[in-house]
C-alpha cells in the first residue's frame, strides 16, 4: 500500500511539473507573439509614415 501511494504522489508531482511547465511556455510564446506583433505593426508605423514623407517631398 505504501509503495502504491509513493507511486501516486510520483505521478501527480510529474504531472505537476508537466502542466507548470506547458502553462508557463503557452505564457512566454503568448507574450513573445504579442511583442511581436506590436514590433512589426510599429515598424510597419514608420514604413508608412517614411512613404508618405518621401512622396511628399518630391516634387
Amino acid at each position: 500500500m505504501k509503495k502504491r501511494s509513493q507511486r501516486l504522489a510520483g505521478v501527480s508531482f510529474a504531472a505537476g511539473i508537466a502542466v507548470t511547465l506547458f502553462l508557463c511556455g503557452l505564457l512566454t510564446w503568448f507574450l513573445c507573439g504579442t511583442l511581436w506583433i506590436l514590433l512589426l505593426h510599429r515598424l510597419l508605423e514608420l514604413h508608412i509614415v517614411f512613404a508618405i514623407v518621401n512622396s511628399g517631398l518630391k516634387p
